[in-house]
Order: structure tokens, then sequence, then C-alpha cells
């Protein structure tokens, strides 16, 4: 019951947000990061898992390791976790494509970024990631530029 619960809460997060926010893309040149470099020359490193408290006794995992850029909207890009996102509810885990969404805006890409999950295919949902999880740029998340972690 929980779990039917569960889906359709994130449900009608995505429809909410879905009916107000642009629709996914391909990601192109001139989408920045950060007001800063193309989204489709950087990465982003997730160095120590990050948990994201969600409702209903939620927990969705970021894993280790290097996110790709998957798309983009008129907020920001996707970085797609290469393994997925953990969700942790009632004993029991599942695995979501997900990861994290990073703001266009100058300045705004570290101090603002957002936990993905899609519940349906290019259909994100997002929810803040904890700014106790954040700590300092590069302890948990490091931005690189073509292949080159970028210092803060």
């Amino acid at each position: 019951m929980k779990r039917v619960l569960r889906s359709l809460a994130l449900g009608c997060v995505a429809a909410l947000v879905g009916a107000c926010a642009p629709a996914v893309r391909p990601i192109e040149a001139t989408d920045l990061v950060g007001g800063g470099p193309s989204a489709d020359r950087v990465t982003v490193r997730v160095k120590a898992v990050i948990e994201v408290p969600a409702p209903l006794s939620v927990v969705y995992v970021l894993p280790v390791g290097e996110y790709l850029p998957a798309y983009a909207d008129g907020h920001g890009a996707y970085f797609a976790s290469p393994t997925g996102v953990v969700e942790r509810a009632d004993g029991s885990e599942r695995t979501l494509v997900g990861g994290l969404h990073l703001p266009n805006a100058g300045g705004e890409s570290y101090s603002y970024p957002s936990l993905y999950v899609e519940s349906s295919p290019r259909n994100p949902s997002k929810l803040p990631l904890p700014s106790d999880q954040l700590k300092s740029y590069g302890e948990n998340v490091v931005f690189a530029l073509d292949g080159v972690e970028q210092g803060p």
C-alpha cells in the first residue's frame, strides 16, 4: 500500500512540476552550466554517496561515479547517474533512471543542484539536495570540463 501511495505522490509531484516546467530536449552547445561552459563539455563526478530524503519515508541514493550530460530544459542540464538512482523505502530498493540537475543561471550550478528521477522516460521529478550532503565544493561533488576536474 505504501509503495502505491509513494508512486502516486511521485506522480502527482511530476504532474505539477511538469505542468509548469519546460520540456526536456537533447543537450546543445548553447546549453550552459552555471552561466559558464557548454553542458556537453561538462561531467559531474560524485565522490561520495549522497542520500536525499523524500516524503513518505523514501530515501534516494546517488552513487559514486561520473555523471554524463543527458538532456536539458529551460532551467539547466541533467546529468545521468552511471548506474541509476536507488530508491529505498519500506525495507526494499529499486533502481530508477536519474541523476543530478544543475541550473544554468550564473553562479548557481553548485549552490542549487537537484536530484532527479524519472517516473517515465524524459519526465523528471526534482528534489533539492540537502545542504549537509554538499558540504564544500570538491568534497562530495566536483565538475570536470573536457575530462579535467575543476577546482573551487
